[in-house]
């Protein structure tokens, strides 16, 4: 919808393409309650859509030449956008136009998750490690810049900017992480976005014209396909998280696995490794091992390090040093994380206590594991990441001494 809207009216209206969007779920929302949902809800939404831009569209024409009679039908040209085709491919069109090259990598980033994925202000800043309110801020500075350069929506489609298809693949990675681990739902999975980035990944590999960047599309793709095929064992029956170490791998779909490693295979076109051709490779060796003992955690660790030459990231050296815990003992990833705890970054990011509470554990330390634990539990917001660090704790009467 908001790929259509900006088609009408354009990226230096991104504040109308808003009221439109909002208006158009409110009146969803005053006629749809007590059940009364239409036959078709998605057309619904987009008729209705088409129908307040037709109005706002009239209304502004009217205001700028009053002498003239409204026309009853829409301007020449607007029906089309309508179209189920033309909605499908402006969704990618929408994606190229808000990674413009006139604006730096993070601001495209904030552009297109916030009106290309419909991120919310804490989504966005989960992905970008920003506040929530840095958020609101940069994108009212980023509405006035696009406003005064007036930067078009029409560009073109098939595009060999690699810096362009680069940014819209960091696009569908961010899109991807947040449907495969949500921050707001009580879901611990959102499904349509995981398969909805997968789609557009798929679409941006057949059109993309710089070999480079497919190749890294590819790489994206078989990230994904490896992390999908890991989803039927990634919650029990009771909807609570189960970990990797604790899945069952039987339930592991293995033609997810398949379609992972022709990715992967195609990936190797890429003159420069990417980081997601290590994230993929990582996943690759998870999901070829049959249990946790037998994973190549020595090539794991070599990924990490690889990767954190790329992105030196909390997320990532926090998995690096958990890796490095199997390779060569809980101690060697007790040491690497704690290498971190002058780091603030590190001090306010649960995943680091949680870390640390397993490398203690699993190192028989119980005393020092707890803490950690609780800590990581004050720093969630999830219900369901509150609920698995309650069982670790209870757990923890069950660790012995080393």
């Amino acid at each position: 919808m908001t790929a259509v809207l900006a088609g009408i009216f354009g990226l230096e209206n991104l504040q109308t393409i808003e009221d439109v969007v909002q208006d158009t779920f409110i009146a969803a929302h005053q006629s749809w309650r007590y059940g009364r949902l239409p036959e078709n809800p998605p057309a619904w939404l987009m008729q209705t859509a088409k129908n307040k831009a037709i109005n706002l569209l009239r209304r502004e024409k009217k205001m700028r030449f009053p002498e003239e009679t409204p026309e009853e039908s829409a301007p020449p040209g607007f029906e089309h956008l309508f179209l189920e085709h033309e909605i499908r491919d402006s969704s990618l069109r929408l994606l190229f136009a808000l990674c413009h090259p006139d604006f730096p990598e993070r601001s495209r980033l904030l552009l297109t998750l916030k009106y290309f994925c419909g991120f919310g202000n804490e989504e966005i800043g989960n992905a970008l490690l920003m506040q929530p309110e840095a958020v609101k801020k940069a994108l009212l500075r980023l509405r006035a810049e696009i406003r005064d350069k007036r930067i078009p929506f029409r560009v073109p489609f098939i595009t060999r900017s690699l810096e362009r298809l680069r940014t819209v693949n960091r696009v569908l990675y961010l899109m991807f992480n947040e449907g495969y681990k949500t921050t707001r739902q009580e879901e611990d999975i959102n499904h349509e976005l995981c398969f909805e980035s997968v789609r557009l990944a798929q679409l941006l590999e057949d059109i993309a014209g710089n070999p480079e960047g497919t190749a890294e599309t590819c790489a994206l793709l078989a990230l994904m396909h490896f992390s999908i095929a890991r989803f039927p064992a990634r919650t029990n029956e009771q909807g609570e998280i189960v970990l990797l170490v604790e899945q069952d791998r039987s339930r592991w779909d293995r033609r997810f696995v398949a379609q992972g490693y022709r990715y992967l295979e195609r990936s190797r076109e890429a003159k420069q490794v990417s980081r997601y051709h290590l994230e993929a490779g990582i996943a690759a060796l998870h999901c070829s091992a049959p249990d946790l003992p037998s994973t190549d955690w020595a090539k794991i660790v070599f990924y990490y390090e690889r990767l954190a030459a790329i992105d030196p990231s909390p997320a990532v050296l926090i998995s690096r040093a958990l890796a490095l815990g199997y390779l060569e003992g809980p101690a060697k990833g007790i040491d690497a994380l704690l290498l971190q705890e002058s780091d603030e970054a590190f001090e306010r990011n649960f995943l680091y206590h949680a870390a640390l509470g397993d490398l203690y554990a699993r190192n028989g330390n119980a005393d020092k594991a707890a803490p950690h634990y609780r800590r990581a539990q004050t720093l969630t917001r999830s219900q369901r990441c509150k609920h698995l660090l309650e069982q670790k704790l209870a757990r923890l009467d069950q660790v012995k001494p080393v």
